[in-house]
C-alpha cells in the first residue's frame, strides 16, 4: 500500500499506520467538515437539530482522537485533542442554549453564564494557540540549531555552505535520529 501511494506521502506521513482509519485520518476529518456544514446550512431553521448533531460529530471525533491516536507526533497530538476539547465545550455551551431556547426557558442568568463559559473558552483557545506556537517555535530553532551544527561537523565553514548542508535533503536525511556529534578542533602539529 505504500509503493502504491508513494507520490500522495505528504497525505499520511505525518499518522500512524496500525489500521486503516488511523491511516486515513484526513478523510475522516474531511468527512466530520462534510458532515457539520451540511447540518450547519440544511438545518439553519432548525436550531436544537442543528447543535444536538454537530454535538454528536463533535464527540465522536473525540472519542475516534482519543480510541485510535492517529498522529505519531505527541505534541501535535496533544495540540489537536486540546483543540478538539475546546470545540466540544463550545458546542455543549451551544447544545445548552438551543435547548432552552426550545423549552421557551428564559433564564437569564444562565445564558450569561453560559456565554460566559463560551468567551472564557474561547480566550484558553487563543492562549493555548499562542503557546502552541511559542513551543513549535523553540523546537524550530533548536532543529536549525542542530543543522548547522551538523554542517559545521560535515566540514562547512562558509556561511552560504553551512545553510546549503543545513537547509538540504542532506541534513535532513543522514542525521534525522542521530545526535550531532561535537566538532573537534584538528590541533597544529609541533
Amino acid at each position: 500500500l505504500k509503493e502504491k501511494w508513494a507520490d500522495c506521502e505528504v497525505l499520511y506521513e505525518e499518522y500512524e499506520q496500525k489500521y486503516l482509519i488511523t491511516f486515513g485520518y484526513t478523510g475522516v476529518f474531511i468527512l466530520r467538515t462534510i458532515l457539520f456544514n451540511l447540518t450547519h446550512t440544511n438545518l439553519y431553521k432548525y436550531p436544537f437539530l442543528q447543535a444536538l448533531f454537530i454535538n454528536i460529530f463533535n464527540l465522536l471525533m473525540t472519542t475516534y482522537l482519543l480510541y485510535y491516536k492517529p498522529l505519531r507526533d505527541v505534541l501535535g497530538f496533544i495540540q489537536l485533542l486540546i483543540n478538539e476539547i475546546l470545540v466540544d465545550i463550545i458546542c455543549l455551551c451551544v447544545l445548552i442554549l438551543a435547548i432552552m431556547d426550545k423549552a421557551n426557558i428564559s433564564g437569564q442568568n444562565t445564558r450569561d453564564g453560559v456565554g460566559n463559559v463560551i468567551i472564557q473558552t474561547i480566550q484558553l483557545f487563543n492562549i493555548f494557540a499562542l503557546i502552541s506556537m511559542g513551543i513549535q517555535m523553540l523546537l524550530y530553532i533548536k532543529l536549525i540549531i542542530q543543522n548547522l551544527r551538523y554542517a559545521y561537523y560535515k566540514g562547512a565553514r562558509s556561511p552560504y555552505a553551512m545553510l546549503k548542508i543545513a537547509f538540504g535533503n542532506e541534513a535532513s536525511k543522514t542525521h534525522k535520529n542521530q545526535e550531532v556529534q561535537p566538532v573537534r578542533e584538528e590541533s597544529e602539529p609541533n
